[in-house]
């Protein structure tokens, strides 16, 4: 007999939404709450996002914008954290 409860599936739209919102957080709440998660205030993270952009061609895809994917990379760097627990 197996009592175990399973956790209730999430669909994905919900889980980006949080994801989106989190990282929203993350960027833009305060100075304080972006340099703890990205090691740099907003406004270098902003000059950051602009170069990659521009200079370098990144570019937005259908599900994570070039902020996101800046966000998400200088957080596995600044917290020596695995990219799956990002995800």
């Amino acid at each position: 007999m197996n009592n175990n409860k399973c956790l209730p599936h999430t669909p994905p739209d919900t889980r980006h939404r949080i994801r989106e919102l989190a990282y929203f957080r993350m960027i833009h709440e305060s100075d304080l709450v972006c340099r703890q998660s990205t090691r740099m205030d907003r406004r270098t993270f902003a000059i950051l996002c602009h170069l990659l952009r521009n200079v370098a061609g990144l570019s937005s895809t259908e599900i994570v914008d070039v902020e996101e994917m800046v966000a998400m990379f200088l957080h596995v760097l600044a917290h020596d954290v695995k990219n799956r627990i990002i995800q």
